[in-house]
C-alpha cells in the first residue's frame, strides 16, 4: 500500500509538470510493426475537449535491412550442437529506444461505441541507437572437443556453409556495442473503435522519417542511408484512463 501511494504521488507530479494536472489522460501499450523492423511502445496522451491533444511515447523497437534473408545449414553434421538459422552477412544488430513528444489533432470525435473516431498524429523525438556485432557458432570440427567455436561473425573469413547459427544480443556483443543517436519524425492517421469510449480499441498506420548523424551497418559492407522513410501500423493492446 505504501508504494501504491507514492507512486501515485509520483504520477501525478509527472502528469502535472508535463501535461497539466486536471487534464484526462490515457496510458496505452502498443505493438508496433513497420518494413524495417518490430517492437513495443507506451503512451501518454492528454485528453481534453480541443481537437488537438498532447501525446508521449516511448517505443522499444528492432531495426532491419531489406536484403536480411533468413537461413539454415540443416545438413550439418556436428557432435555438440544441432544447426539453426542464422542471417548470411548481417554483421549486426540494431535496437532502438524511441522517445517522442506529438499531438494528435481530431478529425472525427467518437461519441458513442457505434461510431469510429478518427485522429491524425504527428509526432518528433529522439532515438538512442545501439548497434549490436554479431556472433556466430562456426563450425571447427577437430578444433576443439566441442567441433564449434563461437565468435564475432566476419564473413570475410567464416565460410558460409560452415556457420550453425547465430546468436541475436550475444553477451559478448555488448560490450563492443556502438552508440548511434538519431532523431525521428512520424505522421500517422489513428483510428478508434470499439465498445469503450473513453479507452477505445486504436489502431495506427503511417510513415517514419529517421535521420541518422552515423549510417547503421547491418549486412556486410552495406550500410542504410542517413535518411530513410519507414511504413508502419501499430495496434493498442491495453490502454486505460488515468
Amino acid at each position: 500500500m505504501y508504494y501504491k501511494k507514492n507512486f501515485g504521488i509520483l504520477l501525478s507530479i509527472f502528469l502535472y509538470i508535463s501535461t497539466g494536472y486536471g487534464q484526462e489522460h490515457v496510458f496505452t501499450t502498443n505493438i508496433n510493426i513497420n518494413n524495417r523492423g518490430s517492437g513495443i511502445g507506451l503512451g501518454l496522451h492528454q485528453k481534453s475537449n480541443n481537437k488537438v491533444n498532447t501525446k508521449f511515447e516511448l517505443n522499444f523497437m528492432t531495426l532491419k535491412d531489406p536484403k536480411e534473408l533468413l537461413i539454415s545449414n540443416i545438413g550439418m553434421s556436428n557432435s555438440g550442437i544441432d544447426p539453426g538459422t542464422f542471417k548470411f552477412g548481417k554483421v549486426n544488430q540494431v535496437l532502438q529506444t524511441r522517445l517522442g513528444y506529438g499531438k494528435e489533432i481530431t478529425l472525427a470525435k467518437r461519441p458513442d461505441r457505434n461510431s469510429i473516431g478518427l485522429i491524425v498524429n504527428a509526432t518528433v523525438g529522439l532515438n538512442f541507437a545501439l548497434q549490436i556485432p554479431v556472433y556466430i557458432d562456426y563450425n571447427t570440427p577437430g578444433q576443439n572437443e566441442l567441433g564449434f567455436v563461437t565468435e564475432r561473425y566476419n564473413p570475410e573469413i567464416h565460410d558460409r556453409e560452415r556457420i550453425i547459427q547465430s546468436h541475436t544480443y550475444y553477451n559478448r556483443g555488448f560490450t563492443n556495442a556502438k552508440f548511434i543517436p538519431s532523431i525521428f519524425i512520424k505522421q500517422g492517421l489513428i483510428m478508434e473503435f470499439g465498445n469503450y469510449t473513453k479507452t477505445p480499441n486504436r489502431i495506427e498506420g503511417g510513415i517514419i522519417l529517421d535521420a541518422f548523424i552515423i549510417r547503421p551497418e547491418l549486412m556486410y559492407k552495406s550500410k542504410l542511408p542517413h535518411i530513410f522513410p519507414s511504413f508502419y501500423i501499430s495496434f493498442a493492446v491495453l490502454n486505460f484512463e488515468i
